[in-house]
């Protein structure tokens, strides 16, 4: 008797013209060319290229996501939970990937919801019109036969982000890092001067000790070791290397003194070494994810981080105690860095805001802001009357003094790292897509482009 209540019910709603709620249609899957590609040729491939993918799994081609990496199959079609890669990149399996900011949660459930879908090609990529050659195009660029994934499209195969630039201190040179080398480039000629190899995995961070004698590079192997290699630069040689790190370094700072090397790794902890020997002297944990940032003060006597955990952290160098910590950000922070007179930090972070700070042991005010397209991945300063550069798809450079901007040039690709020199003439950007673009200030135009493809492999 009450089913037949029910029916008679929903008859009468029916004949009175009441509209019957229609259940919601589940959104349709992520397109892979549309919606997957972009977030792998933006996050992974830079460690995951076909050339000495990490971890042996390569995201270069939709073929080689199917392939087993050194730890067993990345990724199963209708089954995100029993998808390696899916559970990297939600976070539910360590190390979180990609290393450093991870990706935006969104990002994140897009792949898990293409993966669950069927982790399909798209039906247009398949028709004889646009469908991928089965023998991939090849092309030869200064002697490196260069393979070009036909699913990931213009992206070429050893072509690496640039993920690291240092200018010396006279200027005269700028150090560029990317997967696996450093290079050297003559900012007079625009020339490669020398090439350094050794490093495992993506170099992240470089800085050059103040007599320009030394660089110091940063990396290590995502989710395995954090390493600072550091390098002699009249005769180009390794010296030392040291490190011992759970994961990447970051980010390496050195005092002005050139004594001692802070690091910054994605095992949420900060370092201190010494320089000469590579000896640990303090382990410092206060961020609760990864620290992405590190800067000394222009005393020595202060250094500030930053890390995913929104905050920008104060620690006093003599007791190695954390003064205080200030929430900065509504996303997680990427990079910081200090003025030359350690008046000022910037911070510069996954909410598309580059923020400025007066420095104060007792705390910090928060000066103004300069917003930015898209997260911004890296920042840097210099001068004495403080010029800020930062980046986006295009390169931006604002003094500090009164916010007004000094470049502002598209670039059409995504800047990964940024410096500006000490006399505030020259500004790199390092891009996504393999090249350095090196601006001159007073002109506002571009002086360089140099193409890491394929130099040093």
């Amino acid at each position: 008797m009450p089913g037949f209540l029910i029916v008679v019910a929903g008859i009468a709603l029916a004949s009175n013209g009441i509209p019957q709620q229609k259940p919601a249609l589940p959104p349709p899957a992520p397109s892979y060319q549309k919606d997957i590609v972009p977030i792998l040729r933006t996050a992974c491939i830079g460690c995951h290229g076909n050339t000495q993918p990490s971890a042996g799994f390569s995201v270069a081609s939709y073929e080689d996501l199917f392939k087993a990496g050194k730890k067993g199959p990345q990724l199963v079609a209708g089954k995100a939970a029993q998808s390696r890669l899916v559970r990297m990149v939600l976070g539910t399996e360590q190390p979180r990937m990609p290393p450093g900011a991870g990706l935006k949660s969104a990002d994140a459930e897009l792949i898990r919801r293409w993966v669950d879908a069927g982790a399909k090609r798209d039906l247009a990529a398949a028709t004889p019109s646009s469908a991928a050659p089965k023998t991939p195009a090849v092309s030869t660029l200064a002697g490196v036969k260069v393979t070009m994934p036909a699913s990931i499209g213009a992206t070429v195969a050893n072509s690496a982000p640039v993920t690291a630039l240092a200018f010396s201190p006279d200027a005269k040179l700028i150090a560029i890092g990317a997967y696996a080398r450093v290079l050297i480039v003559d900012t007079a000629t625009g020339k490669v001067s020398a090439t350094w190899k050794g490093h495992g995995d993506t170099v992240r961070s470089l800085c050059f000790t103040p007599d320009g004698k030394r660089i110091i590079a940063g990396g290590g192997v995502s989710g395995a070791i954090g390493q600072v290699r550091v390098w002699d630069v009249p005769s180009s040689t390794e010296t030392l290397v040291f490190g011992d790190h759970t994961d990447i370094v970051n980010q390496a700072a050195i005092s002005p003194d050139a004594n001692t090397v802070v690091t910054a790794s994605s095992d949420k902890s900060l370092k201190v070494w010494e320089l000469a020997s590579g000896k640990l002297l303090q382990t410092l944990r206060d961020h609760a994810d990864q620290v992405l940032g590190v800067a000394y003060h222009a005393s020595g006597k202060h250094i500030v981080s930053c890390g995913l955990d929104k905050s920008f952290k104060t620690w006093d160098t003599t007791s190695w105690k954390r003064l205080y910590s200030v929430p900065a950000h509504d996303d997680g922070i990427y990079d910081i860095d200090m003025t030359p007179s350690g008046n000022q930090i910037y911070t510069t972070g996954a909410d598309r805001r580059v923020r400025v700070w007066n420095f104060g042991t007792e705390g910090a005010g928060h000066v103004r802001d300069f917003g930015l397209r898209q997260a911004g991945w890296a920042a840097a300063i210099a001068g004495q009357n403080p010029v800020l550069v930062s980046g986006d798809t295009h390169i931006r450079a604002w003094r500090i003094s009164d916010a007004g901007s000094l470049i502002d040039i598209d670039l059409a690709s995504d800047v990964m790292s940024t410096a500006i020199s000490n006399d505030t003439l020259l500004v790199a950007a390092g891009l996504w897509n393999g090249d350095v673009v090196i601006v001159d200030v007073a002109s506002k135009t571009k002086k360089w482009t140099i193409s890491t493809k394929g130099v040093g492999l």
